[in-house]
């Protein structure tokens, strides 16, 4: 992102409230059990596909983006991060707002068509900017993008309670 601030062409303020807000990470003298000190001062660290989401009423296991223990490409599989689920909650909590433009917009028939909305354009805009500038080598993911709500429905009620925590 230097070279975004450095770019005299490039705003640090984009219509729509979008902004370049750098921030500062600061070092800490708190050791951690599985801190990459423990390596030898040869070895490298290797990236691993296993992450974890945890909040305080959810935990998840994902593996290659799959929650642990589910088959890739069903809904089961789809974390609660995903696309479709996100997309769900947001219409849900945009009817609960009566936010009529927002839900509008959220009520598409596939995915897509929410990314390519007027109600977005700024953002789109910015991520073009930034990955024309900054982000050179990026390459977009592309054609994922054609599914719709209805390809949460056989996701059972089950498997979304037997990964909250009580």
């Amino acid at each position: 992102m230097a070279e975004l601030v450095a770019d005299r062409e490039v705003h640090r303020e984009w219509p729509g409230g979008y902004a370049y807000r750098p921030f500062q990470v600061l070092p800490t003298s708190k050791r951690f059990t599985h801190s990459n000190e423990k390596l030898k001062p040869d070895a490298k660290g290797t990236g691993s596909n296993i992450s974890a989401l945890w909040t305080p009423t959810l935990q998840e296991t994902l593996i290659g983006g799959v929650v642990q223990g589910s088959k890739r490409l069903t809904s089961r599989g789809g974390s609660a991060s995903c696309r479709a689920k996100m997309w769900k909650a947001s219409l849900e909590l945009a009817q609960g707002l009566d936010d009529a433009r927002i839900c509008l917009a959220l009520q598409a028939d596939i995915y897509a068509q929410i990314k390519d909305s007027e109600l977005i354009s700024y953002r789109a805009d910015v991520k073009a900017e930034v990955r024309a500038k900054v982000l050179k080598p990026w390459i977009c993911n592309t054609g994922d993008d054609d599914f719709d709500l209805s390809s949460l429905q056989d996701c059972h009620q089950k498997s979304d309670n037997s990964r909250r925590l009580s």
